[in-house]
C-alpha cells in the first residue's frame, strides 16, 4: 500500500463513516508514523479536510495498544500450541476460564517501572535528544547525520536546509 492508495481508503471510508455517525468535528484521528502516514501528500490532503490528527511519537508501541493485544495472542498461542484451525480459534476467542487481558499483569516490570516514573523520563529524555526538526515533514531527529539522510531520502526536490549543507551523511 502506498500513499495514494491510504487517502483512497480514508476518502472511501473514513469521510463517509464520520458523516454517518455523525460526529461532527469533535473528534480526533490517531495513525502511526507509517511513511504512508507521515507522506507530505497525505499530511496536505488531511489538512484540506480539516481532520485533527494524534501526534504519535516515532517507534512507540507502548502507546499502541493493538500492539500489547499482538503480543498476548501470540503469548496464548505459545502456551496452548494449537494443532488446526478449530483449536487456534479457541485460543483466540479465549475461554471463560481465561483470564482478561491485563498489560499491567503481563508486563509486571514495566507497571512497576510506570509507578516509579522511569518510563515517563525515558521517554522525557528521548523526546529531549530529538533536537532537529525537518521543516517539510516536522519529523524530529536526533543528530545532523540522521536529520540529513531523512532529507536527501525523503524531500529529494526539496532545497537542502542550510545547517545541512556541510554535514556529511
Amino acid at each position: 500500500m502506498d500513499g495514494a492508495m491510504y487517502r483512497e481508503i480514508l476518502a472511501n471510508n473514513l469521510l463517509p463513516s464520520v458523516r454517518a455517525l455523525k460526529m461532527g468535528r469533535g473528534w480526533v484521528f490517531q495513525h502511526d508514523n507509517d511513511p504512508k502516514h507521515t507522506a507530505r501528500a497525505t499530511m496536505e490532503w488531511l489538512r484540506k479536510k480539516h481532520l485533527k490528527v494524534l501526534e504519535w511519537p516515532s517507534q512507540s508501541p507502548d502507546l499502541n495498544p493493538i500492539e500489547n493485544l499482538w503480543r498476548e495472542l501470540k503469548v496464548r498461542i505459545a502456551q496452548r500450541q494449537p494443532r488446526n484451525l478449530k483449536d487456534l480459534e479457541k485460543v483466540g476467542h479465549g475461554s471463560r476460564t481465561n483470564r482478561r487481558f491485563n498489560p499491567s499483569k503481563r508486563t509486571p516490570r514495566r507497571a512497576a517501572a510506570k509507578k516509579k516514573g522511569a518510563a515517563a523520563d525515558q521517554k522525557t529524555s528521548a523526546k529531549a535528544a530529538l533536537v532537529h526538526t525537518c521543516p517539510v515533514c516536522r519529523t524530529q531527529m536526533p543528530d545532523p547525520k540522521t536529520f540529513k539522510q531523512h532529507f536527501e531520502s525523503k524531500h529529494p526536490k526539496s532545497p537542502m536546509p542550510p545547517e545541512l549543507v556541510d554535514v556529511e551523511a
